[in-house]
């Protein structure tokens, strides 16, 4: 059995933030929707299409989409990044495990654990940008 992963992320469902994602969330539904088709042709044969749902990862990419930005633009964006998004470190070691493991849908960030991020941060504040 074959495993081809696609990678989710911002767009995958169709849904549009803002003008300034319009390219990376064009890849990532388009993407989606190449997936969709080719898992219908593939159903007789030995092949798996699975989906990895990393969740908001500090990349170079997103630290770099702060670039000349207004401080407050910047500094509202942290805040819910500080809540929702992880460093590559934190996300990598579990998506390998649950793929090793032969998951075909690994999500790190689920709704319940969006759910507790912004419940946990009225009490603890991360800054995953400074550690």
């Amino acid at each position: 059995l074959y495993r081809i992963f696609l990678v989710e992320g911002l767009g995958t469902d169709g849904s549009i933030r803002s003008s300034e994602t319009m390219a990376y969330g064009m890849t990532k539904y388009a993407c989606a929707y190449i997936a969709n088709a080719v898992e219908k042709q593939v159903v007789k044969c030995p092949i798996a299409l699975g989906r990895l749902q990393p969740g908001m990862v500090t990349t170079d990419l997103l630290k770099a989409s702060f670039m000349d930005k207004p401080v407050e633009e910047v500094e509202k964006t942290k805040r819910i990044m500080n809540i929702l998004a992880d460093k590559e470190e934190t996300v990598t070691p579990f998506l390998a495990e649950q793929l090793i493991l032969g998951r075909l849908t690994i999500r790190w960030l689920h709704p319940f654990k969006v759910l507790g991020r912004f419940a946990n941060s009225l009490f603890q504040k991360r800054d995953i940008f400074d550690e």
